[in-house]
C-alpha cells in the first residue's frame, strides 16, 4: 500500500515500518515502542532496541524529504556552536532515510532531556538565549524553502482561505502587519518553529536547554518573526490563555544576552507577534488545525 500525507500509515504499519527501519540501519531488532506527541508536522516515535540503545524515528508527514539536507547542514553548524541538536544515522551505504511505499523515516538517536511542562520565567529567558545563539550560529541552508512564516506563504493562504470568522481574524492580523517585510529589519536563516516540544530540558525543575530540534520550518525570514514564534509558543499566561509580558521580557533578556536587538527590531516587535499569530494561525486552519489556530489568534488579543 502507498501511503500519502493524507493516508499516513497506521500506528500498527508505522511499527512494522520501524522494524524494517532497524534492520536498514544496523542497529538492532526493536523491542518497545512509544509513540510521541507534541507535534503535528511529522510522525514520532521513541523506540527501545533489545541492548537498551533508545532512537527517535522520524516519519515525514508535512515535511519534505528535499529539505532534510537543511536538517543536516543546521545539525553540523549547531554543533560548531556547541549546540547539541538530533544527528540523523547513516546507513552502510550512506543513506540518510528509509524510504518505501511512499514513506520516508529518518532516525537519530535519543538525546536524554525532558519537555518542560511547567512554563517559568527562567525557561523563556533560555529559550531567547538559544534562539540567538541559533540566529548567530545558522547562516546558509543548501536548499531554499518558503515556510509557514514566509510573507509570500502568508500571502498565498491569504489569497486561498475562506471566509469562517476565524480565517478573517488571521487576515486581518497578516494584512495589518505584513508591513513590517518592506522595512530594513535584520534578517538571516531562522528556526521557525520554536516551542517548549522542539527543545529538552534537564529536567522538569530545572529548564537549562540541552538539545534543539526540529528544523522542518527553517528559511531566511526576519529574527524577529523568529522570536515572535517562540513567544507566541510558551509565553503564555496559564490563567489567561494570553501573551504574558513578564514572560515576554523574560525572552527578550535571553536573547539580549546573546545578540542585541537593534531599535527598528525593538520598535516593530509587537508588529512581528501580531503578523506571526495571523500567519500561523491561517497555516493551522487550512490544515484542520482549528483548535490551535484560535489560540494563536487569542493570545495576541492584547499585545
Amino acid at each position: 500500500m502507498r501511503h500519502t500525507v493524507e493516508h499516513p500509515p497506521t500506528p500498527d504499519e508505522q511499527k512494522n515500518i520501524i522494524c524494517k527501519v532497524f534492520e536498514f540501519f544496523s542497529i538492532g531488532t526493536p523491542k518497545d515502542f512509544l509513540a510521541l506527541t507534541g507535534g503535528i508536522a511529522n510522525i514520532n516515535w521513541l523506540v527501545t532496541n533489545k541492548v537498551g540503545d533508545k532512537f527517535v524515528v522520524k516519519f515525514l508527514v508535512v515535511q519534505k524529504k528535499e529539505l532534510l539536507v537543511n536538517d543536516i547542514a543546521i545539525q553540523e553548524q549547531l554543533a560548531h556552536a556547541g549546540i547539541k541538536t538530533v544527528e540523523y544515522l547513516r546507513s552502510h551505504s550512506g543513506e540518510y532515510t528509509y524510504d518505501a511505499d511512499g514513506i520516508t523515516v529518518v532516525i537519530s538517536k535519543n538525546i536524554e532531556g525532558v519537555h518542560i511542562e511547567k512554563i517559568t520565567r527562567e525557561f523563556c529567558e533560555n529559550i531567547g538565549k538559544i534562539l540567538a545563539i541559533f540566529h548567530t550560529s545558522v547562516k546558509k541552508l543548501p536548499v531554499s524553502h518558503r515556510g509557514w512564516l514566509n510573507a509570500q506563504t502568508a500571502k498565498e493562504y491569504v489569497r486561498r482561505t475562506d471566509s469562517s470568522l476565524l480565517a478573517k481574524a488571521a487576515t486581518h492580523l497578516v494584512q495589518e502587519n505584513i508591513g513590517i517585510f518592506d522595512m530594513s529589519i535584520e534578517n538571516g536563516i531562522i528556526h521557525g518553529d520554536v516551542f517548549e516540544s522542539n527543545v529538552l530540558a534537564k529536567s522538569q525543575t530545572d529548564p537549562t536547554i540541552v538539545a534543539l530540534m526540529d528544523f522542518e520550518e527553517s528559511e531566511e525570514n526576519l529574527y524577529i518573526v523568529d522570536l515572535a514564534r517562540a513567544m507566541i509558543g510558551v509565553c503564555v499566561n496559564a490563567n489567561t490563555a494570553r501573551l504574558d509580558p513578564e514572560l515576554i521580557l523574560a525572552v527578550i533578556q535571553g536573547y539580549e544576552s546573546v545578540r542585541k536587538l537593534t531599535f527598528i527590531e525593538k520598535k516593530n516587535l509587537r508588529r512581528a507577534i501580531q503578523y506571526t499569530a495571523g500567519a500561523g494561525a491561517l497555516w493551522l486552519h487550512a490544515h484542520g488545525f482549528d483548535e490551535y489556530a484560535q489560540a494563536y489568534i487569542e493570545r495576541v488579543r492584547d499585545v
